[in-house]
């Protein structure tokens, strides 16, 4: 009788070590597959702002001065980023989004443009950052950023 409930118990420590093991490694998977996601994101609004040319005549508001506060922005490809459902704010963006669109992860997508010095204004760091939260614990935000030069 004892060893029956030895090797129930050891048998339970198995079973539940390997659920805490798999759950585990898929827990990461995700936080891993959330965080490519929001890279690939900040990578898109960079090339925007490095192939968006900037003259004196010619601003797209990727280009305007903030001040170095963030402020919402939505990439121009929104299409391929935004909450599948309706109209959304400016800057919501979803992180992932199942085939049927009925569950999303929605994350906030904000910009940041100062001119660096009044001496070089002809010089901006354009910076975007990416916050979302996962099951009700908010992630690290990300940050990307990039300077650009007036061309004229």
């Amino acid at each position: 009788m004892v060893e029956m409930a030895v090797s129930a118990a050891i048998l339970a420590l198995v079973v539940g070590g390997f659920f805490a093991t798999f759950g585990g490694a898929n827990q990461f998977a995700v936080n891993s597959r959330l965080n490519t996601s929001a890279k690939v994101i900040l990578g898109s609004c960079l090339n925007e702002t490095i192939g968006t040319p900037w003259t004196s005549t010619f601003r797209k508001q990727i280009h305007f001065d903030t001040g170095g506060a963030f402020v919402p922005f939505s990439p121009p490809n929104e299409g391929i980023f935004a909450l599948p459902l309706g109209s959304h704010a400016d800057g919501e963006i979803s992180l992932f989004t199942t085939p049927a669109g009925d569950e999303t992860v929605p994350a906030t997508l904000e910009r940041s443009a100062q001119i660096l010095t009044a001496e070089r204004s002809d010089l901006m760091v354009v910076a975007f950052r990416v916050r979302y939260t996962y099951r009700g614990v908010p992630a690290e935000p990300l940050v990307a950023y990039t300077v650009v030069a007036r061309q004229d």
